[in-house]
C-alpha cells in the first residue's frame, strides 16, 4: 500500500520499508511517496537479533551477488571477449530486474519510486561490473564497489530500522500476575481503537485504490482542506505531464468504486487557484437540501444578468443560468429523460424572465403543451408541434428587422429594456421538432445570429446526442456555449457527444429536480460559476386530491405576475413577426377547442362524433381560416425605422371587428356594453371559460381594441 501526501504538511513514516524504497529527493510541490514494506521485510518481536538484522544486510547481500557475478564473468572473459561478457552481465541483470518487478507488482509492493530506485541500483551494478571486466581485479575497484554499496543503501537503512527489543520486552519475572476481578472487568469498559473518520477514510482509500501503481491515477494525492456540515473538500494533486483534470473526470466511475462512494455524492472541479496540476474534490456526506429545494421567489439577479436555478448539493452557493451579458442574450440546452425535471428548469427561467419585464417569452412543445401548463398559459406566443415552424420563422424575421434597425441607429449589440425587449423562445422535446429539416435550419439561423439582436433559444431534449440538434454541429455549438444543464439520461457516453462536459449524465441519479450545471466560459476562457450538481427550485406539486378546477402551483405563481409587468414586443418587431403573430391567440384557442372537442367526444360515447373528431372535422370557435386573415399587415419601410426607434411602445395595427373570431367578438361586445369590467363579469355573461376570456382580452389588447386600467388591477375598458 502506498501513502500519498499533498504539498501541505507531511508526516514521514519511518517504519520498515522495502529495499527499493524511494531514494530521490522531491521538488517543492511534488507529491511525496513513502512505501510500506512487504511482509518479508516486516519485523516480529519474537525474532532473534540475527533475524532482525537480516533486512539491514540486504544491500550488502546484493553487493556480494554483483561482485560474485563480476568475478565469474572476469574469469570467462579470459576465454571470451570482455565486451561480450559485459553485455551478458547487463542482460542477466535486466532479466533479474524484470523478474523482480513482476513479482513485486503481483504482491502490490511496487511503487513508482521503488521502481526508479531499482533502475538506479541496476545502473550502478552493471556499471561497476563492466569496469571490473575491462580493468581487471584491483584494490581500487573493490573499494569503489564498497562505496557504491554504502551510497545505494543509505535510503534503505534510513527507512528500515532495527526495532528496539525493549519495546517488546515481556513483564519482569518477579512481577506478580494481575488478579482478574470479574466485577471490575465488567465495570470497566474496554477501550477500542478509534475509528478512522469518514473524512480521513477518503484520503486513505485514495492512497490505496486510486493512487497506487496500476490504479486509475497512480502517484496522485488528496488532502483535506475544509470540513463542513454537509460536505468535505479536498485539494488533489496530479502527476505533472502525465495526468490532467480530464483524466480525473474520465475516471470518476472508477474513483467512486475506489472510494466506495456513489458517484453523485462526489463533485470534481477545477482548482480555484487555476493551477492545472491541482483539482478540487468535494464529498457530499450529508444531504444539504432534502427532498426538494423550496421556491424562494424571484431569483433573477439583474446586475449579473443571471437566474439562480437552485442550490448546489453541497450547500455551497447556487447554480445559475446566464441570460444577459454586455450587448448579448444567451441561449442554452437542457437534457434529461422523462420525469427528471426539465420542465422545472424551464418554469424557473420563464417565470423570472416574465416577472423581470424585459423579455418576451415564446414557447413551443412537440407534445402540444403537456410538459408545462404554466408556459402554455402565460407565454406571449405558444405553439404546438404543427405551428412551431411558423413561430420560428417569425423570430427569424424579427432578427432581420433588428439587424437593420441597429445598423440605422449605429448601435453595436443589444441591450434589453421594456421599450425594446429581448425575445426568448423555449422549445421542449426539440429532438422531435428537428426531424423537420426546415425547423432545424431556422433554429441554426436564430442560434447563430440572434444573440446580438436580442433573440435566444432554450432547447430541451431527452438525450444529449447530436441528433437532438438535427445533427447540426453549428447549432449545437452555439446553443451549448451559453448554458448547459443535464439531468439523468439513459444513453451512455453522451459527454463525448456534447463536448466540453465534465461528467457523464448517465451517472446522475434519477431524482426529479437533480441536475448538473456545466459552467460556460467567458471570453477569457474562465468558468462562469461552478460546474457542479444542484437541485432545481421547485414551485410545488399539484395535490393528488385537488379538484379539476384547481390550478397547479406553478401556474398560480405565473398568474400572480401583474399583466402590466409583462413585456410586449416593440411595434417594429411585432409587425415583422407577421400575421401568424397577430393571430397567435386565436390559433391557440383553435388548438384548445380541438382538444375540448376530443375530450367531449370521448365522454359522450358517440362513436360517430369520435370518428368525426378523429377525421379532423372540428369547428373551433377561435380558429382563423385563410380568408379570415384579411389584408396583409403593412410592414414598416426604411423611412419608418427612425420613427419605430422613437416610439417603440405603440401597438399593433388593429383589424375591423368582422375579422375577429366569434369568441373575440363576444368578449369585445361585452366590454363595450359594460364599459368597465373584470374577466369574471365577462364569464358570467357568456358561455366562455375564464382561461378563454383572459386569452381573448389579451388578444384584443394587442389589437388596441381594449385597454387595461393601469391603476385598478383587473379592470378592462374599450379603447
Amino acid at each position: 500500500m502506498t501513502t500519498t501526501a499533498a504539498p501541505a504538511d507531511h508526516t514521514t513514516n519511518n517504519t520498515a520499508d522495502t529495499s527499493l524504497a524511494d531514494s530521490a529527493e522531491t521538488e517543492p510541490g511534488e507529491a511525496v511517496q513513502v512505501d510500506k514494506p512487504p511482509p518479508h521485510l516486516s519485523f516480529d518481536p519474537t525474532d532473534s537479533w540475527w533475524q532482525r538484522l537480516q533486512p539491514q544486510l540486504l544491500p550488502w547481500k546484493l553487493g556480494g551477488i554483483i561482485a560474485a557475478a563480476a568475478n565469474v564473468a572476469w574469469v570467462a572473459s579470459l576465454f571470451l571477449h570482455p565486451l561480450l561478457m559485459a553485455a551478458l552481465v547487463a542482460i542477466a541483470g535486466g532479466v533479474w530486474l524484470a523478474y523482480w518487478r513482476h513479482t513485486t507488482s503481483q504482491h502490490g509492493w511496487l511503487t513508482t519510486r521503488a521502481a526508479h530506485y531499482a533502475y538506479f541500483v541496476y545502473v550502478l551494478g552493471v556499471g561497476w561490473s563492466a569496469w571490473y571486466l575491462l580493468a581487471g581485479p584491483s584494490a581500487r575497484l573493490w573499494c569503489a564497489g564498497g562505496l557504491l554499496v554504502l551510497v545505494g543503501g543509505i535510503r534503505h537503512w534510513r527507512n528500515v530500522r532495527i526495532p528496539n527489543p525493549a519495546d517488546f520486552a515481556p513483564p519482569e519475572p518477579d512481577t506478580p500476575p494481575a488478579v482478574e476481578d470479574p466485577v471490575a472487568e465488567e465495570a470497566t469498559p474496554v477501550e477500542e481503537d478509534t475509528p478512522v473518520s469518514i473524512h480521513q477514510q477518503v484520503v486513505d482509500d485514495w492512497d490505496t485504490h486510486i493512487a497506487a501503481a496500476n490504479a486509475p491515477l497512480p502517484g496522485s494525492s488528496v488532502d483535506i482542506t475544509d470540513i463542513g456540515e454537509y460536505s468535505t473538500v479536498y485539494d488533489g494533486m496530479l502527476v505533472r505531464a502525465k495526468q490532467t483534470f480530464k483524466t480525473v473526470t474520465d475516471n470518476l466511475d472508477k474513483i467512486a468504486t475506489g472510494l466506495d462512494i456513489p458517484a453523485h455524492q462526489l463533485i470534481v472541479e477545477e482548482h480555484p487557484s487555476g493551477r492545472p496540476s491541482l483539482f478540487q474534490l468535494t464529498y457530499n456526506h450529508t444531504d444539504a437540501i432534502g427532498e426538494s429545494a423550496a421556491w424562494p421567489g424571484s431569483t433573477f439577479d439583474t446586475e449579473s444578468g443571471q437566474i439562480r436555478l437552485g442550490p448546489h448539493t453541497d450547500g455551497q452557493g447556487e447554480a445559475t443560468w446566464r441570460i444577459f451579458s454586455k450587448n448579448s442574450i444567451w441561449s442554452g440546452f437542457i437534457c434529461g429523460q422523462t420525469g427528471t425535471g426539465k420542465s422545472r428548469d424551464a418554469d424557473v427561467i420563464a417565470y423570472n424572465l416574465i416577472d423581470d419585464g424585459r423579455t418576451v417569452v415564446w414557447a413551443g412543445d412537440a407534445t402540444d403543451g403537456a410538459s408545462s401548463p404554466a408556459l402554455t398559459r402565460h407565454a406571449d406566443w405558444y405553439a404546438g408541434a404543427e405551428r412551431v415552424l411558423g413561430m420560428l420563422q417569425a423570430a427569424e424575421r424579427i432578427i432581420q428587422y433588428r439587424k437593420a434597425l441597429l445598423k440605422v441607429r449605429g448601435q453595436v449589440g443589444f441591450t434589453p429594456s421594456r421599450k425594446f425587449p429581448a425575445l426568448m423562445i423555449i422549445l421542449d422535446e426539440v429532438h422531435e421538432l428537428v426531424k423537420d429539416k426546415a425547423v432545424a435550419e431556422v433554429l441554426k439561423t436564430i442560434a447563430t445570429l440572434g444573440r446580438k439582436f436580442g433573440v435566444a433559444l432554450i432547447l430541451m431534449a431527452q438525450q444529449a446526442s447530436l441528433e437532438s440538434f438535427g445533427n447540426n454541429e453549428a447549432l449545437r455549438a452555439n446553443i451549448v456555449a451559453g448554458n448547459l444543464v443535464m439531468h439523468k439520461t439513459s444513453t451512455k457516453n453522451q459527454s463525448q457527444l456534447i463536448g466540453g462536459v465534465d461528467i457523464n449524465p448517465n451517472n446522475l441519479p434519477g431524482v426529479p429536480g437533480y441536475a448538473y450545471r456545466n459552467a460556460p466560459t467567458d471570453k477569457n476562457g474562465r468558468r462562469v460559476g461552478r460546474s457542479a450538481p444542484f437541485r432545481v427550485y421547485h414551485m410545488g406539486d399539484r395535490p393528488e386530491e385537488a379538484s379539476d378546477d384547481e390550478v397547479d402551483p406553478s401556474v398560480a405563481l405565473f398568474d400572480s405576475i401583474p399583466c402590466e409587468k409583462k413585456a410586449q414586443l416593440d411595434a417594429g418587431s411585432a409587425r415583422f413577426a407577421g400575421e401568424a403573430y397577430l393571430h397567435r391567440r386565436g390559433d391557440a384557442e383553435a388548438d384548445m377547442d380541438r382538444n375540448r372537442a376530443i375530450v367531449e367526444a370521448a365522454e359522450s360515447g358517440d362513436h360517430d362524433e369520435i370518428n368525426r373528431v378523429l377525421a379532423g372535422d372540428i369547428k373551433a370557435a377561435g380558429s382563423q381560416t385563410a380568408d379570415q386573415y384579411g389584408a396583409a399587415i403593412e410592414f414598416p419601410t426604411w423611412a419608418d425605422f427612425a420613427d419605430v426607434g422613437q416610439d417603440e411602445t405603440r401597438g399593433v395595427d388593429s383589424n375591423d371587428d368582422h375579422q375577429l373570431s366569434e369568441a373575440a367578438r363576444t368578449v369585445l361586445a361585452t366590454v363595450r356594453n359594460m364599459g368597465r369590467c373584470r374577466p369574471v363579469d365577462i364569464v358570467r355573461r357568456t358561455d366562455l371559460s375564464d382561461r378563454h376570456v383572459r386569452n381573448q382580452l389579451q388578444y384584443l389588447i394587442d389589437l388596441d381594441l381594449i385597454s387595461k386600467d393601469p391603476e385598478v388591477q383587473g379592470i378592462y375598458y374599450p379603447t
